[in-house]
C-alpha cells in the first residue's frame, strides 16, 4: 500500500493514527517530496490529499480509508464496530470532521489569504461553531474514556488531530474540564504521540504561529 499524505495535514494525521493503532505496513509517499506530488496527481486529478493506493484501486477520504482497511487489512484494533456502536462512531466521526475539523480550518485557511481577500464575518462564524461544539462535546464526552465508551475507535482518529488543532486555533475554555481531559488523553495515546511528533518538523507552516504547550 501506499499513502499519500503530508505529516502536518489534519487528515493525514487521522489515517496515520489508524494504521500505527495496528502496526499496518505501508509506504509513506510524504507530499513534501516532488516526485510523491507528480504520483499523487495522477492517481487524482484534484491533487488533494490524502489518497491511498492498493492493489490497483484508489481509495479517497479518510474515513473511507480507515474504513477499507478495516475490510481488507484488519488488525486487533477494530475500529469500527457492528452494529449501534457503529452507529454512533461514525455519527462522531462526522461531527469531529464537519464541526470541528471544517471550521477550525475556516480559520487557518482565512490567515492564509491576501489581507484584501480575508473573510472576518466568517472566521466569527466558525469561531462561535466551535464554541457550540465544544460544550456539547464536554457534556457527550463526560464519564466516557473515549468518543464511544471504553474502546478507541474511529471517532478517536477523527478527534485526536480536530481537537490537537482546533485548541490552537480557538482555545478550548477551561470549564470544559472533561473535553480538555479527552484531549490530553488523545494526545498520550501511543499512535498519536507518533503522529504529532512526525508533524513537529512542519510547525513553522501554521499560519497562526504554533503554540509551545503541545
Amino acid at each position: 500500500m501506499k499513502l499519500y499524505a503530508h505529516p502536518f495535514s489534519s487528515y493525514s494525521q487521522k489515517v496515520l493514527i489508524a494504521f500505527y493503532e495496528n502496526a499496518t505496513p505501508f509506504e509513506y509517499r510524504s507530499l513534501e517530496d516532488a516526485a510523491a506530488n507528480t504520483e499523487l496527481a495522477s492517481l487524482w486529478p484534484l491533487k488533494r490529499f490524502l489518497v491511498l493506493a492498493d492493489r490497483g484501486r484508489t481509495i479517497l477520504e479518510a474515513s473511507t480509508i480507515i474504513e477499507y482497511l478495516q475490510i481488507h487489512h484488519p488488525g486487533l484494533v477494530r475500529l469500527i464496530p457492528e452494529g449501534d456502536a457503529g452507529i454512533e462512531v461514525r455519527m462522531l466521526d462526522r461531527v469531529f470532521d464537519n464541526y470541528v475539523m471544517t471550521p477550525m480550518q475556516k480559520v487557518v485557511f482565512n490567515q492564509i489569504r491576501p489581507e484584501s481577500d480575508r473573510d472576518a464575518y466568517g472566521v466569527t462564524e466558525a469561531r462561535g461553531l466551535l464554541d457550540r461544539i465544544y460544550a456539547w462535546l464536554d457534556e457527550r464526552i463526560t464519564g466516557r474514556t473515549w468518543a464511544v465508551g471504553d474502546t478507541f475507535t474511529l471517532a478517536d482518529c477523527a478527534a485526536a488531530p480536530s481537537l490537537f488543532y482546533a485548541d490552537w486555533v480557538h482555545q478550548i475554555p477551561s470549564t470544559y474540564t472533561d473535553l480538555r481531559a479527552y484531549r490530553a488523553r488523545l494526545l498520550a495515546r501511543p499512535s498519536v504521540v507518533r503522529a504529532v511528533d512526525e508533524a513537529r518538523p512542519y510547525r513553522a507552516y501554521f499560519p497562526l504561529g504554533a503554540p509551545d504547550r503541545d
